[in-house]
């Protein structure tokens, strides 16, 4: 969850419960399902957004739409399981979900709501950080390809 208030409380209320009542181990949200309320998501991010998360759906295969949403859940022992991570940044966000899928751990996905800040700048740079949420993709994108030929 980000520290900016742009996740909902409510939002973070469900995961918890999710992931408890159903054995999880990680509750994805989705700010881009029809029951998710978004406001002033800031256009030009919105579409490098969508077509990013667009390309990872192709490539990995999976119904989830938002990967490099920040806000998550998981189950520490299944973090921890997956050490070390690649990721130095933002990219962690995207990191985690694909080792998460591909791995075959449980998961769900859930609506959300997402609202732009109100005060403050975001740290968010897409310049700076395209070449690292490559580097991720294509890392994650390899060790998906090697478990599938190991599970054959």
């Amino acid at each position: 969850m980000m520290a900016d208030l742009s996740d909902d409380f409510e939002d973070l209320k469900n995961y918890y419960a999710k992931i408890k009542e159903n054995n999880l181990d990680a509750v994805f949200g989705s700010r881009f399902s029809k029951e998710s309320k978004v406001v002033d998501y800031p256009i030009k991010k919105l579409i490098l957004n969508r077509i990013f998360n667009f390309i990872v759906r192709i490539l990995f295969l999976n119904k989830y739409n938002d990967y490099t949403n920040a806000f998550k859940i998981y189950n520490s022992k299944v973090l921890r399981s997956m050490l070390p991570f690649v990721s130095e940044s933002f990219n962690i966000f995207l990191e985690i979900p694909l080792k998460i899928i591909s791995r075959k751990y449980s998961y769900t996905i859930v609506p959300i709501n997402w609202y732009n800040r109100k005060i403050g700048q975001a740290k968010f740079n897409i310049k700076e950080l395209r070449s690292k949420y490559l580097f991720t993709l294509i890392y994650c994108f390899i060790e998906k390809v090697l478990l599938n030929k190991k599970i054959k």
